[in-house]
């Protein structure tokens, strides 16, 4: 179904359940990278604000505050913890061996890597971190320069968080961000004053020559089409899914071309 379809980028997980052993192969890496319109560019879902418990790198020993960076549970999603991923011992578990999740991820030939709930440094700030958003940039500067000096060109995004675009060294590290629910949280318009901040962040990103994604999750058609006309007047690339994530949607009239 992917390779099939015209979109041009596509986000998915390094492996069909989010084990070692379901990591695509090489044959479905070149079906998902190629497409009617050429080749096109694949994003890797990578948690770093949160560790999975379903994932290889998971030590059953763990359990919050042990080690010291991992945080409870979080209430929203089960098996998904929230870590506080400048921790030189967490940057260790995702990078800078072979058999680590990012650098699998580059070895699989990937264009780039998906960075998800970088917004979980507002957990630690609500412990008592109190630098908490500047130790959350230095984190995505230190995957960002990694990538970078081992695969030339590839590109990183960040999901959420776009207040920290406020530092030009994070606006240079990464490539893109992308902002779910902007518009709409499922069919319920947002609130004209979280709207206005939320648009003042994500344009820093797009005057910088960042690609900036909107994901929204409403299904009335009036919506998904108001979504796309001022996601696209704003310079932003629209989508709208499913909150499960886990099938292509396309509305009529707003197809992929």
């Amino acid at each position: 179904q992917v390779s099939r379809s015209a979109f041009d980028l596509f986000v998915t997980d390094p492996s069909r359940d989010g084990s070692d052993a379901g990591r695509w192969s090489k044959e479905e890496m070149a079906l998902l990278k190629g497409g009617p319109g050429g080749p096109r560019i694949l994003l890797a879902y990578l948690s770093y604000g949160e560790a999975e418990d379903y994932r290889g790198y998971w030590d059953a020993s763990w359990k919050p505050g042990a080690p010291a960076w991992l945080g409870e549970v979080n209430p929203n999603w089960e098996g998904n913890f929230p870590v506080k991923y400048w921790e030189p011992a967490w940057q260790e578990v995702m990078f800078g061996r072979r058999t680590r999740p990012l650098d699998v991820i580059l070895d699989m030939g990937f264009d780039g890597v998906y960075l998800d709930v970088i917004d979980s440094y507002e957990y630690w700030e609500g412990r008592g971190v109190k630098d908490a958003d500047e130790r959350a940039r230095e984190a995505v500067l230190a995957l960002s320069r990694y990538a970078k000096s081992k695969s030339r060109g590839f590109l990183v995004f960040v999901q959420h968080a776009a207040e920290l675009g406020d530092s030009k060294e994070y606006l240079k590290a990464i490539d893109g961000i992308g902002r779910e629910d902007l518009f709409y949280e499922d069919d319920e318009p947002r609130d004209d004053e979280v709207l206005e901040e939320a648009t003042l962040e994500l344009d820093r990103f797009a005057r910088a020559g960042k690609a900036v994604f909107v994901i929204d999750y409403c299904r009335e058609v009036e919506h998904v089409r108001d979504v796309y006309a001022r996601a696209r007047k704003k310079g932003y690339v629209p989508y709208r899914a499913v909150r499960a994530l886990d099938e292509l949607t396309v509305t009529p009239g707003l197809e992929p071309d």
